[in-house]
């Protein structure tokens, strides 16, 4: 899977994991906008990985086809919040689950944690 990670969920930690696990992933600026992220992701046929859910579920459900979206929601304790290790690993199985990519998907991140 190649995401497009959002500034939100975006840490060193879970970039180095993802690279680790094969991922080519795409990085933006901090400044960018959502809008311009999202157009970004779609042009290199990418999903949007973001924990920025009021923003970008909106844009996948305009009913325009996309690459996906994969939002990690915070879950308000810390004790269950993801880390990027859990994060990165429910990647993977979402790139097992979903060989040729998570097409048209809005996917909760949480819900393919181990």
């Amino acid at each position: 899977m190649r995401p497009c990670v959002d500034e939100d969920v975006r840490s060193a930690e879970l970039l180095k994991r993802l690279r680790n696990g094969g991922h080519d992933i795409i990085t933006v600026e901090k400044s960018l906008a959502d809008q311009d992220l999202w157009d970004l992701a779609q042009r290199q046929d990418a999903p949007v990985l973001t924990r920025n859910a009021a923003d970008f579920i909106g844009l996948a459900q305009s009913g325009i086809a996309h690459a996906g979206l994969l939002v990690v929601f915070a879950e308000g304790d810390a004790t269950r919040d993801m880390k990027p290790g859990a994060i990165a690993r429910a990647i993977d199985r979402i790139d097992k689950r979903y060989p040729a990519g998570p097409r048209d998907l809005i996917i909760v991140v949480n819900q393919h944690r181990s």
